[in-house]
Order: structure tokens, then sequence, then C-alpha cells
């Protein structure tokens, strides 16, 4: 379900077939590659999964993985060389004033919808992540 597009400016476009409703589709990003944690809540084998248009982290609320993230606006992939020092997010158990019955997903407002064409379209924005055995990764949304 996932396939990796080298760039010639030495980044990968990877391609995460997630159109399963069902199923969340786990991925490494130590080793680039879709994993199978038999139980994602107890596993260290995971950093992010996708299921459809949702991103779940390993950390807070759906793993022991200490996964974390932070939005970093304005610049291009290139640009960004180092994590930042602030606005690191983890997921989080639903709260109870929202008209969802979700939990408070880190990367939940990655998209802008389109309720007339149904569309989503990501937001021009770079995240670093620290992925669960401590190492540091960018990246961004391509396309939905």
């Amino acid at each position: 379900k996932i396939t990796h597009f080298p760039q010639d400016d030495g980044s990968t476009l990877t391609l995460v077939n997630a159109t399963d409703h069902n199923t969340w589709v786990y991925f490494d990003f130590e080793t680039k590659e879709q994993v199978f944690p038999e139980n994602p809540v107890d596993s260290l084998l995971w950093d992010v999964a996708f299921k459809r248009y949702r991103v779940k982290l390993n950390g807070g609320y759906y793993g022991i993985g200490d996964v974390i993230v932070s939005a970093v606006d304005d610049v291009l992939l290139a640009d960004v060389t180092q994590a930042p020092d602030e606005n690191w997010l983890s997921d989080g158990a639903d709260i109870e004033d929202d008209d969802d019955e979700l939990p408070e997903e880190a990367l939940s407002t990655w998209y802008e919808y389109n309720p007339q064409t149904h569309v989503l379209t990501p937001y021009e924005r770079v995240y670093a992540i620290r992925s669960a055995e401590g190492e540091f990764f960018k990246f961004e949304f391509a396309g939905y």
C-alpha cells in the first residue's frame, strides 16, 4: 500500500493507498516501509498511520511511541534543516466540546475541505516529526 518515487532533489514522494474505510496503513519513517504491528497501541514498529483523510501518530492517545509533530508554516521542504523548538503535538482523547467522537489527532488540520466539490487540498505546510526511535524527519502532504 506504499510506493516511493525518488525525486531529483533528493527527496522522496511517497504514495500511501489508504482508501479503505476500515484499515489503517502503518508507516515507519526509519525504514520508509509499511509495517504490520500486531497490536498497534503497544508497538514501536510504526510512526504514523493513514486511513483515508485521517492520520494518527504512535504517541499520546494511539500508542507508546512518543511520536510528536510540529507544523512549520511559510517555508519550503528543502529549507527546513532542523527541528523546531516549539509547537510539538501528539494525539489526544476526544474532547466533548467538538462535533465528532474522534480522538484529537495532531495532524487533523493538514487539509482544506471544499464542501461543494468534496475535495481535500493539502495546506502548504511542512511538518517535523520525531519518530518512535527518537529520530527527526520532515514531510509535507503533496496531495490527496
